[in-house]
């Protein structure tokens, strides 16, 4: 996200200074002195990201770029960001003529950057466009400060051009593209449904049942042909635990989403298996079994109700 918009910015640097045969464009940490002198008579612009802030508005919904017709939202995180560009140009040799040449051709470097900066497709993040999901959308961008001062730690001139931006990003591939609802498949279930749990206190490393009650039927998956398939549901474990550390559902076959198993539902009652954590439980002392209709994916869809397992550490 932020990386295609750092080389983003550094493409449209480069093949708009693609003229000036002296000059290197690409892409590196703002400010940094760690890339090598130009040799003789060369230039080097090094185009990064320098920093960014998170906008107050986080969660807007964000129309992604597509070729389709029908154009998916998400959520996004505006932010502001700062890009600064570096310039480097060695003189051919040592002599104050070629020094001073050096200088004006790098001054022209700087202002022919700022001024492809401040054109107005640049400016309203036209330009930063990308076939795809690349995760980012540039609305704005505007040239703000240079500096014409010497680095004393370099041997070459050196020039900076500061940058001020305003992005949207997500992360890309979350949502596919999408689609016409061709059919709404209706389920009717009272919520939040019954979970009783079989034990009410598990200790470390052991196991209870949850029976889920009265979800059951059909549901449609393919609208065209009319095709349905068994209910099933999609489980998980809530906790204040790591992921990786956090009681697991035994039951059912993995889904689509990490920590999520799929179990087929049945209106006579659904078991499902617990199994608490294993190890250390520090101060937590309850997790939650989440319950929810699993979709077609393996994912997980409407939740329908929640019940509390009362942890305790193991047995002495």
């Amino acid at each position: 996200m932020l990386g295609a918009i750092e080389r983003k910015l550094a493409a449209i640097l480069g093949d708009g200074l693609a003229a000036r045969t002296h000059l290197s464009v690409v892409e590196g940490p703002a400010g940094s002195a760690s890339p090598a002198d130009p040799a003789p008579g060369r230039g080097l612009l090094v185009v990064g990201l320098a920093a960014f802030d998170s906008v107050t508005r986080f969660g807007p919904d964000v129309d992604i770029p597509d070729a389709g017709k029908l154009r998916p939202r998400r959520r996004g995180l505006p932010l502001d960001f700062r890009a600064q560009l570096d310039f480097l140009q060695t003189p051919p040799d040592a002599t104050d003529l070629a020094r001073a040449d050096a200088r004006a051709l790098q001054l022209d470097d700087l202002s022919l950057a700022a001024h492809l900066l401040a054109g107005p497709d640049v400016q309203s993040g036209q330009a930063f466009e990308a076939a795809g999901d690349a995760g980012y959308r540039v609305v704005r961008l505007a040239v703000e400060r240079a500096s014409l001062t010497q680095l004393p730690t370099r041997a070459a001139l050196t020039a900076s051009l500061e940058c001020r931006g305003e992005a949207v990003i997500w992360p890309p591939g979350a949502v596919g593209a999408g689609r016409l609802i061709a059919a709404v498949d209706r389920v009717l279930e009272p919520l939040p449904v019954r979970i009783d749990v079989s034990d009410r206190l598990v200790r470390a490393g052991g196991s209870t049942t949850l029976t889920v009650r009265s979800v059951g039927g059909r549901r449609l998956v393919d609208p065209t042909s009319g095709q349905t398939a068994p209910l099933a549901l999609a489980v998980t474990v809530a906790s204040d635990l790591p992921l990786g550390q956090r009681g697991t559902i035994q039951s059912g076959d993995p889904g689509a989403e990490t920590g999520v198993q799929i179990v087929a539902a049945d209106a006579g009652g659904t078991l499902i298996t617990y199994r608490a954590p294993a190890g250390s439980l520090g101060p937590v002392r309850t997790e939650y079994v989440a319950i929810h209709l699993a979709t077609p994916e393996g994912r997980t869809g409407v939740l329908l109700g929640s019940a509390a397992v009362n942890l305790a550490p193991a047995a002495p």
